[in-house]
């Protein structure tokens, strides 16, 4: 593992159970990010987008192959560390719109966040920055 990787998939796959039928949602991928790098995932619908996010980040670990996060490879840490790495390095930005209807707009902003008082402030900045702050307190 090169030190100046930041995440890595070696041969990385993700399959599953439909019923009958199995489902090769990624298929031995292999790749390396590194630190201030922009890569976009494009293709159709179906086509594992999603799947390979998810392997990315260490919500769903791989059938086959290894994801590494700094060298450390996902399937050498806990369900806790896991997490813990998401909710402090990855954030996703979904298709559709994934708010929670009984909290406000500045409640979905810092939902997960390990200090929500904490994080409120900056929650409060930044909605006023994309010209929302008078919806933070609306339900969504």
């Amino acid at each position: 593992m090169n030190p100046e990787v930041l995440i890595e998939a070696q041969g990385a796959s993700l399959i599953y159970r439909d019923g009958e039928r199995e489902v090769r949602a990624v298929d031995s991928v292999s790749l390396q990010v590194r630190p201030s790098e922009f890569v976009g995932i494009v293709g159709p619908s179906g086509s594992g987008k999603s799947s390979l996010l998810y392997l990315l980040s260490g919500l769903k670990l791989p059938t086959h192959g290894a994801v590494r996060y700094r060298g450390r490879c996902y399937t050498e840490a806990s369900d806790a560390e896991r997490s813990a790495m998401r909710r402090e390095r990855f954030g996703f930005v979904f298709q559709q719109p994934y708010l929670l209807g009984y909290l406000t707009v500045l409640e979905n902003v810092v939902v997960g966040a390990p200090d929500v008082r904490a994080y409120r402030e900056r929650a409060l900045w930044l909605l006023e920055q994309l010209g929302l702050a008078d919806k933070a307190h609306r339900f969504p």
